[in-house]
């Protein structure tokens, strides 16, 4: 265990999450996650984001709107919680309709069947619609971004991420399945789809 790993876990022990908060930060941004906190709102609890199928694993920027959309989902399962999830994800390789070289790539492959661009007052194309291709189109959007190297995109409400390695969890404290306390130095290890961190115990 390292220094930055002790001064974590005595941060935590003693009850400061304010400092084992910024620690957080601080390891994030220094593994290439950035500090911008995106946002889950779910009933249902789990440590691998997974995409159930869609292709993509969705968050918006808005606690708010998060909040919301656990609120409807908790409706479903009455014997359920609504959970937000609060997640860094990793790099900035994102395709961004209103981005032109962005733009320039999917049109080099859809041709005339890229859809239109959307207006300047945000990212407001439903990828759903075009997931499948459109008859005589070369693939589904999110296919072609995929193969076009794109790691996800944004989208009206936040982020679409491809591969749930680049989501890690924002809280302070992160556990292990034995109920460990996971060591700063351990929780951006991107060779783990857990959002935690690698799925074993570290002492």
């Amino acid at each position: 265990m390292n220094a930055k790993d002790r001064a974590y876990l005595d941060a935590v022990r003693r009850g400061d999450m304010e400092a084992a908060q910024r620690m957080v930060e601080d390891a994030a941004d220094a593994a290439g996650f950035g500090q911008q906190v995106f946002y889950h709102g779910t009933a249902t609890a789990f440590t691998e984001p997974c995409d159930k199928g869609r292709g993509v694993i969705c968050m918006g920027e808005s606690r708010d709107m998060s909040e919301m959309h656990a609120e409807l989902r908790a409706e479903d399962y009455p014997d359920r919680d609504p959970i937000i999830y609060e997640w860094y994800v990793k790099g900035d390789n994102f395709f961004d309709a209103r981005n032109e070289p962005h733009y320039a790539k999917l049109v080099e492959v859809m041709g005339e069947y890229t859809p239109e661009p959307p207006d300047e007052d945000g990212h407001d194309w439903e990828y759903t619609e075009f997931e499948h291709g459109q008859p005589g189109a070369p693939g589904g959007i999110m296919e072609i971004l995929e193969d076009l190297g794109f790691d996800g995109y944004w989208e009206a409400e936040g982020l679409a991420v491809f591969d749930g390695v680049l989501i890690k969890s924002a809280d302070p404290v992160t556990y292990d399945d034995e109920g460990n306390i996971i060591p700063l130095s351990q929780r951006f290890n991107v060779e783990s789809r857990d959002m935690r961190n690698p799925p074993r115990r570290w002492w």
